[in-house]
């Protein structure tokens, strides 16, 4: 967790008021500020850190804009390719940190919080940027573990938040997204007036099981069991569980009994053997909410047909 969190909810001319108080021994000032003090000048006499008196509290303020930027930087993403996302106030804006273009050349120690050490405030915005603001947007700060939450700051900043992925990786990624795409538009030509819950603008979520499977089976996982709800159900049944030509059975059974009625829903699970990429395989579970119907003597084994 950032150990100076603390600072970014404190009053930046309070603090600078009480600097000024311990320079000229005032005896006011509460000991606890003049240790917190006299650590820093001592890291100052110590490590050769070059910051001049009146820079401490913009150091306060450059820590407060890093804290900004991991509480809501999500807001800022740039996730729709369609248009620029709604404006959120206040924004991350260095004027509203007290900071302007002037310091934007200066060098801040704040650089080490991000894993970047000293650096000028431009850097440091730069870097922000590609972390917490770019298309991939991360709302993690409401964490009250501080060792999850430390882990998640540094897996963000261990590749500034941008995966590098080889010709071979892209490649799959891009095959799950096809699939998902393909199997979608199957459905829609073939049974155009079947009632279903579609995938629809949300088929990264192929990719993202299959690559979450894929790497839970490197780390020595057996089994790999999962809910979800009605949207997207297929698509996962098909391209994660490979369940595709049972699928077909099952809306060609919609259909012969299309004017029967529901009568009760049973909770069933649909087993399946993922394989992976590297030849390893492993146990996947879907719960489902399945439907029986009235009229038909083959509705109790369907889903026992499917697995």
């Amino acid at each position: 967790m950032d150990k100076f969190s603390f600072l970014g909810a404190s009053h930046i001319n309070m603090i600078e008021e009480m600097y000024q108080q311990y320079l000229s021994n005032n005896p006011e000032l509460d000991k606890e500020w003049k240790h917190f003090f006299q650590g820093f000048d001592f890291a100052q006499e110590s490590y050769d850190i070059d910051i001049k008196g009146n820079d401490v509290p913009k150091e306060f303020k450059v820590i407060t804009l890093i804290d900004a930027y991991r509480s809501r930087g999500h807001l800022f993403t740039l996730t729709n390719p369609v248009r620029e996302r709604r404006k959120h106030k206040p924004s991350l804006d260095i004027s509203n940190f007290g900071l302007d273009k002037s310091d934007m050349d200066a060098i801040f120690q704040a650089g080490n919080e991000i894993g970047i050490g000293p650096s000028k405030l431009s850097d440091i915005i730069n870097h922000l940027n590609i972390v917490y603001c770019q298309s991939i947007g991360v709302e993690f700060m409401y964490m009250r573990d501080p060792e999850r939450l430390k882990w998640m700051i540094n897996k963000l900043h261990e590749n500034s938040n941008t995966p590098n992925f080889s010709a071979t990786q892209k490649k799959h990624l891009l095959h799950k997204v096809t699939q998902a795409v393909a199997f979608e538009g199957f459905l829609h030509k073939k049974f155009v007036d079947q009632k279903r819950f579609s995938l629809e603008g949300a088929e990264s979520l192929i990719p993202a099981l299959d690559t979450l499977i894929e790497h839970s089976a490197s780390l020595g996982v057996e089994e790999f069991v999962m809910g979800m709800a009605h949207r997207g159900r297929l698509n996962v049944l098909a391209n994660i569980f490979n369940k595709n030509g049972c699928i077909y059975m099952l809306f060609m059974f919609i259909l012969s009994y299309k004017n029967a009625r529901m009568c009760k829903t049973s909770q069933r699970s649909i087993a399946g053997r993922y394989k992976g990429r590297k030849h390893k395989r492993i146990n996947i579970k879907l719960g489902i909410l399945c439907f029986i119907w009235l009229g038909s003597q083959e509705s109790g084994t369907l889903v026992d047909q499917i697995n």
